[in-house]
């Protein structure tokens, strides 16, 4: 009983190490493709580059929403990937493996509902002279927190 444990840990922990990756991935490269570009031609002078909306407010908490969603995710992939390379080193040790994978899934978790709100702020800081269009993605966008707020009561009182 205790393997078949273990085995769909082991299923768990391998998907949620893709997870991470891919969050990592994905808020690596919004950090540099920046919502609403960059300055650019020969008027910018020392600005050429910049971001264009890096006064923005809503584009501010994009960018310190991404690096935490980046930094969260690349954190669960190095602990995965420490871990496991320790473990194979000095064999199993059951009690530390799971502590591990509950830090690295909590940081998974975190990392996505970062990387969602980071997706809200970028989108509203493109989209901010289009009211209305703007409102309805941050409200479609953050949805995410009441389906997992819902299905997690759902779960709990299964």
């Amino acid at each position: 009983m205790k393997e078949i444990v273990w085995e769909r840990i082991e299923k768990l922990k391998e998907s949620s190490l893709v997870t991470s990756t891919l969050i990592t991935t994905v808020t690596f490269a919004a950090g540099f493709t920046m919502p609403g570009g960059y300055i650019s031609g020969e008027e910018a002078n020392q600005q050429q580059g910049t971001a264009i909306l890096r006064n923005n407010t809503a584009f501010q908490a994009f960018v310190v929403t991404d690096t935490i969603a980046m930094v969260l995710s690349a954190s669960s992939v190095f602990i995965n990937i420490l871990f496991n390379t320790l473990f194979w080193r000095k064999g199993s040790f059951d009690d530390v493996k799971s502590r591990y994978f509950g830090i690295c899934m909590k940081l998974t978790m975190a990392a996505m509902a970062f990387m969602i709100i980071a997706f809200v702020t970028g989108t509203y800081a493109v989209l901010s002279l289009s009211f209305p269009l703007a409102i309805t993605t941050c409200l479609i966008g953050l949805s995410f927190f009441l389906i997992i707020i819902f299905t997690t009561r759902k779960l709990i009182h299964l």
